[in-house]
């Protein structure tokens, strides 16, 4: 099969496709946010490290959670029906029963980012 001469409109395509592919790639790459994924089991404790700072996860009973660090975090979720107080060094998380999967957000106060932790709670 003979190779095909390379064409203005032909050159023009390849460049902008390296353009987009290039692009793409660094938008993802810079905006990337790591995800931290972890099983906890009933009445278990886990712990989990954001930012070099550290934090356990206690499953007090079915429908409620605790964290507890003494590291300056912010956590948040956007799932509906669950409820996050915090008191002291403690966030007290309470969600439905029949949930399997907790998404909450920890930020340590210095920095603006997010760190997504997945608790599975089966």
């Amino acid at each position: 099969m003979p190779a095909q001469k390379l064409t203005k409109g032909r050159l023009t395509q390849i460049s902008v496709m390296l353009v987009v592919l290039l692009v793409v790639f660094f938008w993802r790459t810079f905006t990337f946010q790591p995800t931290s994924s972890f099983q906890c089991k009933s009445n278990s404790v886990c712990t989990f490290s954001v930012k070099n700072y550290y934090g356990k996860v206690i499953r007090t009973s079915p429908g409620s959670i605790l964290i507890n660090s003494t590291a300056p975090f912010t956590i948040t979720t956007k799932q509906k029906n669950v409820n996050i107080i915090k008191e002291g060094s403690t966030w007290s998380i309470s969600y439905p029963e029949g949930l399997t999967s907790l998404n909450v957000n920890v930020s340590v106060s210095q920095d603006e980012k997010n760190t997504n932790l997945q608790i599975n709670l089966q």
